[in-house]
Order: structure tokens, then sequence, then C-alpha cells
């Protein structure tokens, strides 16, 4: 699969403490849309020691080829065994899309070998790429051709109709939290992370 990106990043100093980001991104995946990603972050020093951050962005995770090309049928044994699989690309599936925003906190005590960063945050995942079963497509003839084997298999499709799976856009999700680390260095050769 062909893809382009171009991207730039530009950090202004606003002031001696207050310094600003502004990324982004331009991608084009071959027989997709294009699509752009930002982002802004602004780091206010309150010291040397003392960072607060404040950032949004936008990404994209493109569907992978498997999940937008996959014809797959796979028969181990009889036709209910579990590991069975009938898994069939139906759509031309849109990327994946994450909005994060986040405020944070960085000390540094170089003294006391001590970092903390803090970050709160909420991330919103929107088209999030699903992995469901569709009854609308017929299971497969797995190969056979003997007629009377067909007309057997088809009789008992008609029984046991158990479609097959298939990639969609069908999915959101919500994330709020909380993310601490701690690091603390008591000699040069040691490291110990919380």
């Amino acid at each position: 699969r062909d893809q382009w990106r171009v991207f730039a990043n530009l950090e202004w100093h606003l002031r001696r403490d207050l310094v600003a980001n502004l990324g982004s991104m331009w991608e084009h995946f071959e027989k997709k849309q294009p699509f752009f990603s930002p982002r802004l972050a602004l780091n206010y020093h309150l010291d040397r020691s003392n960072t607060l951050r404040l950032s949004a962005s936008r990404a994209y995770r493109m569907p992978t080829l498997f999940e937008d090309f996959v014809y797959q049928v796979l028969f181990l044994d009889g036709p209910l065994d579990d590991l069975n699989n009938h898994r069939v690309a139906i759509e031309n599936l849109d990327p994946q899309r994450i909005d994060s925003y986040e405020l944070g906190y960085l000390g540094s005590f170089p003294a006391r070998g001590l970092t903390l960063d803090v970050r709160l945050f909420r991330e919103r995942l929107t088209d999030i790429i699903d992995d469901i079963r569709n009854l609308n497509i017929p299971n497969p003839d797995r190969g056979l051709t003997d007629p009377e084997a067909l007309a057997v298999l088809y009789a008992f499709n008609q029984v046991v109709h158990r479609g097959a799976f298939s990639y969609t856009n069908s999915a959101e999700a919500s994330i709020r939290g909380l993310e601490l680390d701690l690091r603390f260095k008591p000699t040069t050769a040691d490291l110990i992370q919380l």
C-alpha cells in the first residue's frame, strides 16, 4: 500500500516562561481519503523545576491490509468446530480516530534524584474497527465440487447458517484518567520507576 506523509512542528517561545508547540501531519494512503492530524501544546514553566502543560491532539490508525482486504476460509474438521473461521472484507474501512486532551504537571528535582510526571486526560475514540459476525454473507462451499456433497452442504447451511466475520467502523469509546509516573535515581547506576 502506497503511503505519503508530510509533517511539521513549530516551537514558539511566547515568553520566557511560556512555550507553544504546534504540530501537524497530513497523510494519504492508497485507496483512502487524505487526513490531517493536528497537535497543540502549551508549556508554562513555573520555575526551573516545575512545568504545567495543556495539550490537544488528533491522531488516526489506518486499517491494516488484513482488515481492509481479508478473504479467509479455514475449516479444520466438522462444520461446528470452534476453530472454523470464515472472514471476509466487505467495506472500505475508515481510519480509527482519537481526539486527546490533557492537563499535566512535570516536576524535576535532580538534587533528590526525583522526577514526577502527572497527567489528567480525556480521550475520545471514534470509528473503531470492530470484528462482527455478518449473517448476510453466505457460508463458503469449502472447495467441494461433487454435486451430491454440495447439496448436503447447502442443506446443512440452511439449518446452521453461521455467516462470516468482517470488519466495520462500528464502535466508539471515551477514556478519562489520571496517569502518574514517578522516577527515583538514588545513584547514577540505579533507577526506580513507579
